[in-house]
């Protein structure tokens, strides 16, 4: 017999060979047990006491043997278990196992995470029934996996809460993923749109540009493409977006092409505005440059011709064809008065008047000038109050959109009707109507049976250069020039057109108080010089042989000069010999205002006159620094000249 230290029998052997034999078996059952011991392993009786404590759970939970041993287990390790004990407890008593992932607190409290495995043996000494746990320490994967899932969490947060809009579409173009900050731009929900092709809703002449950037995606995987283009809205309307695309086909994480963007419809409609402003400050400048140079020849035009007028019998046969002259350059000047006003390079001038007139005027134009197969029929409420307006304005407005009607209305029969009433705009009106308040108005109404606008091409009608009409037929000025003098004159305007059922143009202008009388503006009454001597200087020579003729007539001395240089000399020579000094505010080598620094650093008592085709805010506001007396416009500069000398002499007499 094999007996062991403490004198017990392991075994019987017959031979040295089974003693051998024994003593392998021993060592390895020893092997066997030190494995057994150093591995993370409780033994529990059935109400959860710990009956053994290897060296492996010593290590793992910190507590000693002595430490854990007859202490109910999941007191001792705070364990937080997927379930009830009790569930555990009859997991084990029908199918003898049960394992899962269960929580618990070291020695130190640091939280373990262990996946154990529980099995029911029977004691074979006492036959009781023991619970046998072996844990395996999961904590490092547990941790990864929770920065995985906290990762997950913080980039979905990050995504779901951008205001920027994230879309996926995969290599058919169908888009797999969309972000909920589409909803907000374009009031899609997200899973109306995912599963559908990635091309709807994009602008049809927004297309061919996609296609582009799609094969510039797909030839450069990972790269960055910048994108523009138009989607339309769930309510109809297009918006522009703006963003970065990139192709990650190759990432199986994404298996897509992403793209981040954003509406900037808001900012591209600024930058339009941006532009027509710079547009229409470069068409001021240009209309400036040539109303300098028109106005000094409508002024010489205008100014010969009524002094030949005066200079010729009354009944002389060439004065119809001098006035025909003088009321053509009158219709230019005012012409150039209008484009300088719409370029806001002058205010208009308003006087008090009745709209009747003025449209009955315009109407007799138009009957002489569209085409006979358009009928014209008009309508006045009487009686209408006044309005504070510049006619020739009024006349321009009525002319742009009559010529509109007839173009919409083409080579087939039809009518333009002009109603003019008084009208007090309810509440609705006042809500729907832009710069439109409440008040009492005189209502203009413009309409047509013609073709009629669609949506979009009404919503432009008013930005300038906008025309529908071919090359060459149209500037897109009009009816930006038409939306300018209602704005001007503190009205309203409003349309209402559709497609095959004409148009419409209701205008409103502030009414005033009736007066009870007919209209007429003040007349204004040309006082005489008393022989004062001026200095006349202007660059164009026609203009200084105007001042010649003009002025003695006026009762004036004049002394004329086409280069200011010269003139600064004789003022400077006889600098007391001078009453009054008229410059032009455009000259070559010297411009009217170092002009008259020159003029007033020798006399600064000097009143000083000038005249310009066209005169900017900053000129009004050089001139007041420098005191001149008087700014006069050109084509009627001399008309306005003698009252401004009348004034400025203060010396009554005959016209």
């Amino acid at each position: 017999p094999v007996r062991d230290k403490d004198g017990g029998v392991l075994m019987w052997v017959g031979s040295n060979t089974d003693i051998h034999d024994a003593r392998e078996m021993r060592e390895a059952l020893r092997g066997q047990a030190r494995l057994f011991d150093l591995a993370p392993v409780v033994v529990l009786d059935m109400a959860g006491h710990v009956v053994f404590w290897s060296q492996g759970a010593e290590a793992l939970f910190g507590f000693s043997k002595t430490g854990a041993v007859d202490r109910l287990a999941h007191e001792l390790l705070q364990s937080e278990f997927p379930e009830p004990l009790e569930r555990i407890r009859e997991a084990l008593d029908r199918t003898g196992i049960w394992e899962g992932e269960v929580v618990h607190r070291a020695q130190d409290g640091s939280r373990l995470f262990v996946h154990s495995h529980r099995a029911l043996q029977t004691d074979p000494h006492g036959g009781s029934q023991r619970v046998l746990e072996v844990s395996a320490d999961i904590t490092a994967r547990k941790r990864v996996e929770e920065e995985l899932r906290n990762s997950e969490r913080r980039f979905r947060a990050l995504i779901e809460h951008s205001t920027d809009s994230i879309a996926v579409i995969d290599q058919n173009n169908t888009i797999t993923y969309l972000s909920p900050a589409v909803a907000a731009v374009e009031g899609y929900a997200p899973e109306e749109l995912i599963g559908r092709n990635g091309a709807e809703n994009t602008h049809p002449d927004d297309l061919p540009v996609v296609q582009k950037i799609v094969e510039e995606l797909v030839a450069n995987p990972g790269k960055p493409v910048p994108v523009l283009w138009r989607r339309r809205h769930k309510k109809g309307h297009w918006l522009w977006l703006e963003g970065v695309a990139t192709n990650l086909l190759h990432d199986p994480a994404v298996a897509g092409i992403v793209t981040n963007y954003r509406d900037v419809t808001d900012r591209r409609r600024a930058t339009e505005v941006q532009l027509r402003s710079q547009k229409m400050e470069a068409l001021g400048t240009l209309a400036g440059g040539i109303a300098h140079d028109f106005n000094n020849i409508l002024l010489a035009i205008l100014g010969n011709t009524k002094l030949a007028m005066e200079d010729l019998p009354v009944d002389h046969p060439v004065q119809k064809g001098l006035y025909e002259i003088a009321k053509g350059s009158t219709r230019a000047a005012d012409l150039v008065r209008r484009i300088l006003t719409f370029t806001r390079q002058q205010e208009p001038e308003r006087d008090v008047i009745e709209l009747q007139p003025v449209i009955e005027e315009v109407n007799h134009l138009l009957r002489s000038s569209l085409p006979a197969m358009i009928e014209l029929r008009t309508k006045f409420e009487a009686p209408l109050p006044p309005i504070a307006a510049d006619p020739t304005q009024i006349h321009q407005l009525v002319l742009n959109l009559a010529t509109n009607s007839a173009y919409a209305i083409g080579e087939r029969p039809g009518v333009i009707e002009i109603v003019v009433k008084t009208m007090v705009p309810d509440a609705h009106m006042i809500a729907t109507t832009p710069d439109l308040h409440e008040g009492r108005y005189v209502h203009l109404c413009i309409s047509d049976d013609g073709s009629g606008m669609d949506p979009a091409t009404r919503e432009r009608i008013f930005d300038p250069f906008f025309t529908t009409k071919p090359v060459g037929s149209g500037t897109g000025l009009g009816l930006s020039i038409v939306h300018g003098i209602l704005k001007s004159h503190g009205g309203a305007i409003s349309v209402y057109s559709a497609v095959g059922k004409g148009t419409t143009f209701q205008l409103y202008f502030p009414a005033l108080a009736p007066t009870g009388d007919a209209v007429q503006p003040p007349a204004k009454t040309l006082l005489r010089g008393a022989d004062q001597r001026i200095l006349y200087v202007d660059d164009e020579e026609p203009l200084n042989f105007l001042a010649e003729r003009i002025l003695p007539r006026l009762g004036y001395r004049v002394s004329t000069y086409t280069e200011p240089e010269l003139a600064l000399q004789a003022f400077r020579a006889h600098p007391n010999d001078f009453d009054a000094v008229v410059t032009d505010l455009s000259m070559p080598g010297m411009s009217g205002f170092e002009f008259a620094r020159g003029v007033l650093a020798i006399r600064p008592d000097i009143p000083i006159l000038m005249m310009s085709g066209y005169l900017r805010p900053t000129d009004q506001t050089a001139a007041a620094e420098l005191n001149i007396r008087d700014l006069i416009l050109k084509p009627n500069a001399f008309e306005d000249l003698g009252h401004a000398l009348g004034r400025l002499f203060g010396k009554d007499g005959d016209a």
